[in-house]
């Protein structure tokens, strides 16, 4: 994951089939090739996710991107922003 701020960039690797929970408040989070589910959340700044798992995104100033593979979630699933655009894709 890459996660950006105003002071620093942060990058993580998160091993395969590991749950993600990023959180920032000024600052991007991208967390692509994921293979689990992931949370992740910011106030100022996108949020990218890209996982075969299943995805919660938010932000309140920034664009949601999300690529998930799995459909199956049992629980409301939260893609939102208040400022900024959303797209949700199907991975394969």
């Amino acid at each position: 994951i890459l996660a950006t701020g105003s002071s620093r960039d942060q990058v993580e690797e998160v091993p395969a089939g590991v749950r993600l929970s990023a959180h920032t408040v000024n600052g991007a989070i991208d967390a692509s090739g994921l293979t689990a589910d992931v949370d992740a959340e910011t106030v100022n700044g996108s949020v990218t996710v890209q996982t075969s798992g299943t995805a919660r995104a938010e932000t309140v100033n920034g664009s949601v991107q999300a690529t998930m593979g799995r459909v199956d979630w049992s629980s409301d699933l939260a893609i939102k922003t208040v400022n900024g655009s959303i797209h949700i894709t199907r991975g394969r």
